[in-house]
């Protein structure tokens, strides 16, 4: 790689190859890090697609499995409060 920089050498001077190389792999360095870094700070704060479709759909089970017990509850609720007014009026 060094010899591939020996144009910049004759503008630049004899040490631009090692400033140059030295450089280059700081900045791969610092882009490996950022990557890296950013990769996982997104995997922390989000889920994949099929995981939040999956989540949705469990909660809409939940909640619908929640307004059928309520129903039900409603409904001999309803249920038993006739009766109880027919008892209520044959004992007056």
């Amino acid at each position: 790689m060094v010899e591939s920089l020996a144009g910049a050498e004759s503008l630049f001077g004899t040490k631009t190859s090692s400033f140059l190389v030295k450089t280059t792999t700081v900045l791969a360095i610092i882009f490996f890090i950022t990557s890296t870094s950013l990769a996982f700070l997104s995997k922390q704060k989000s889920k994949s697609i099929l995981d939040r479709k999956k989540d949705l759909l469990l909660k809409q089970e939940q909640s619908t499995s929640v307004e059928k017990q309520v129903e039900a509850k409603n409904s001999t609720s309803n249920n038993a409060k006739p009766e109880e007014k027919q008892v209520k009026s044959s004992a007056k």
